[in-house]
């Protein structure tokens, strides 16, 4: 019996080892290789934000995106100016928000689902794009560090005073990123029973340490904004033009177009005016909606009312970057939709481990595609375009 279960910890050992290994070496491949020679260099909006970055003073004086920006200095601080260190910025929080996803989507579909549907984010062009870039677009995925943060505080049985001062520390940290204070608010209203409960049974010290941690934390962005009310408006994603109506509403359509047909005009991190999602993404969205609608509807609602407030915040301000919310969420639903189709099948085939097999090889094969095609968008196709040639140029 004793080497029976020696082999069998043996196997699993060697399966967290090959499963880990695999992880490290994609990771590297999608975010790490050739991040500072993928193209002849950096574009204008990246040596901006390495402009921005490179004193102390210009972060105190417009702090969107702080955290990511004190990484940047940090780095050109000790003499890193090239386009790596800028961009690897990116990649740390990166994985940062990868890590979050999965704590997510193992919660809500289970380890092996969730890692299926880990595997179908980080694998998207617009995700690997995202992180290889150093304007800060990476930190539009916050909410997922609030999201994880919540969910340790509501689970954690030996830890929740410091979940719940790292969850206050994380949603003031989050203030610093434009349109996050909506959702922080929205978040906030919609757990507040959970939040209440947690708040009372943390004793007067621990509130007093993590109020005091928050207002530490906003207070050079309330001084930044004392001195100039503009980043009010970044902040709240206010724009800066009213289109009109008839304008916001065609916007707004085309950022709903955008996500599946093709935008209305090229940004830097596509390929002409190609959609953002793939085929594979859109319908299994689909199959997810319908599945957490019935199974899990305040979830839905919630998801549904991330994807519907990005998709407005992207037309008002005619910034298809605003979308990123909007693809993890149908990211999300996807991730649901595979969950769905796995248990529909073992349903009929509950006891033979044939169909289990088949099933798990099948939704292998889908995330597979997912991932080779991700790579040669994003790794092959995109950096040999002749728009990335003439926008990544600076030195």
């Amino acid at each position: 019996m004793f080497k029976v279960v020696s082999r069998r910890l043996s196997r699993q050992t060697l399966r967290n080892v090959l499963g880990v290994l695999s992880v490290v070496s994609g990771i590297y491949l999608l975010y790490i290789w050739r991040l500072g020679t993928l193209t002849p260099g950096l574009s204008l909006s990246e040596s901006a934000a390495r402009q921005l970055s490179s004193k102390l003073g210009y972060i105190s004086d417009n702090p969107i995106n702080a955290p990511l920006r004190l990484l940047q200095y940090l780095a050109q601080n000790l003499g890193h100016h090239g386009a790596f260190y800028m961009r690897f910025a990116s990649v740390v929080f990166m994985m940062i928000f990868v890590i979050c996803l999965y704590l997510l989507l193992k919660t809500w579909f289970g380890r092996l689902i969730g890692f299926f549907g880990t595997l179908l984010m980080i694998g998207t062009p617009w995700f690997i794009l995202m992180a290889r870039s150093a304007t800060g677009t990476v930190m539009l995925l916050a909410p997922l560090a609030i999201i994880a943060s919540f969910l340790w505080l509501t689970s954690s049985k030996k830890q929740p005073r410091l979940a719940w001062v790292t969850l206050v520390c994380v949603c003031a940290i989050s203030l610093y990123i434009p349109g996050l204070v909506w959702f922080t608010l929205a978040a906030g209203l919609m757990r507040r029973r959970e939040l209440l409960a947690n708040l009372k049974q943390n004793g007067p010290i621990v509130i007093s340490l993590s109020a005091i941690l928050a207002i530490a934390i906003i207070v050079p962005l309330v001084l930044a904004i004392s001195r100039d009310l503009s980043i009010v408006k970044q902040l709240l994603l206010i724009p800066n033009h009213w289109q009109g109506v008839i304008g916001s509403l065609k916007s707004i359509a085309w950022s709903v177009l955008a996500l599946f047909w093709h935008t209305p005009y090229h940004i830097d991190m596509i390929i002409g005016r190609l959609h953002l999602l793939s085929i594979t993404q859109v319908a299994l969205a689909a199959i997810g909606v319908y599945a957490m609608w019935i199974n899990a509807r305040k979830e839905t609602y919630s998801l549904l009312a991330i994807l519907a407030a990005s998709i407005i915040f992207s037309g008002l301000n005619a910034n298809l970057e605003l979308l990123t919310l909007a693809i993890l969420a149908v990211c999300i639903f996807a991730t649901a939709g595979l969950r769905y189709l796995y248990v529909e099948w073992r349903g009929v085939f509950p006891r033979n481990p044939i169909p289990k097999v088949l099933a798990l090889s099948l939704i292998g094969l889908v995330i597979g595609v997912h991932l080779m095609l991700g790579v040669r968008y994003s790794l092959i196709a995109w950096p040999h375009t002749t728009a990335t040639h003439s926008l990544y140029v600076i030195k």
